[in-house]
């Protein structure tokens, strides 16, 4: 049976942790590609990680996107914003050329406007874009504790703390895991929603069902008046941020 090919877009310090983890997990052949498209040095020395360029991603079946792009003296609060997306979006059009039946599993930040770049440059339906989210929007963790949905334990293991590198990297473990295992397990992540919860066309944190195919379901929570007005206030925040993308993004 062919192991699963797993590709890291990005070999910083959250990208070099992914691969890392992903290797003593042994969840399959793991590649990293560096951001200015060169060969990187494999992080660490396992046999299971290889460096390589976007020819040696062909084939992928899961592409974890961690690029960044630090602030250059003298920009302004926009311009990080613009050159993350630029990054983003070449990464995921140079990736998925080779790999057309692949996930992404999104790892950049702001990662719901990081989603919504790579949706519309790949073209993939949203089962195979997902988003790293480390915790839930209140209204949901209310929600899901209210309903005391039997997947709750699992959930419950992706609301640790957030921001450290390693943090992030466990995070992608875990979805990338659900995925190349077909585990059918509830995490919480980054979806597009299409009406669920009242919210359409944007990414928004939310406990997710994830298995071979992606994303394979929601979990379904019975909001109150209350949680869902605050969830949509939420999701039009988030639509506010995605508001600012290129009008052409995934057009060329």
């Amino acid at each position: 049976m062919r192991k699963p090919k797993i590709t890291v877009i990005g070999a910083g310090d959250v990208g070099a942790a992914t691969a890392r983890r992903l290797a003593r997990r042994r969840l399959g052949e793991v590649v990293v590609v560096d951001l200015d498209h060169g060969t990187p040095s494999a992080p660490g020395r396992d046999d299971a990680v290889r460096a390589g360029d976007y020819d040696a991603t062909a084939g992928s079946d899961v592409f974890v996107v961690a690029a960044g792009s630090a602030r250059a003296p003298g920009m302004s609060p926009d311009e990080p914003l613009d050159a993350i997306v630029r990054v983003v979006s070449e990464a995921v059009s140079r990736a998925v050329r080779k790999s057309r039946d692949s996930i992404i599993i999104m790892v950049s930040e702001p990662v719901d406007v990081m989603c919504e770049a790579a949706r519309r440059v790949s073209g993939f339906p949203r089962e195979r874009v997902i988003g790293v989210a480390e915790s839930l929007d209140p209204a949901l963790v209310r929600a899901f504790t209210a309903a005391e949905h039997g997947a709750a334990r699992e959930i419950a293991r992706g609301l640790g703390p957030g921001g450290a590198d390693e943090a992030l990297a466990a995070s992608a473990v875990e979805i990338v895991d659900a995925i190349v295992n077909d585990r059918k397990q509830i995490r919480p992540c980054f979806v597009y929603l299409q009406g669920e919860f009242g919210v359409t066309g944007v990414f928004v944190g939310v406990p997710a069902r994830l298995g071979a195919a992606g994303l394979e379901g929601l979990a379904d929570l019975p909001l109150t008046a209350d949680e869902r007005a605050q969830l949509q206030r939420s999701a039009a925040a988030a639509a506010a941020r995605s508001a600012g993308l290129p009008a052409d993004l995934g057009q060329g």
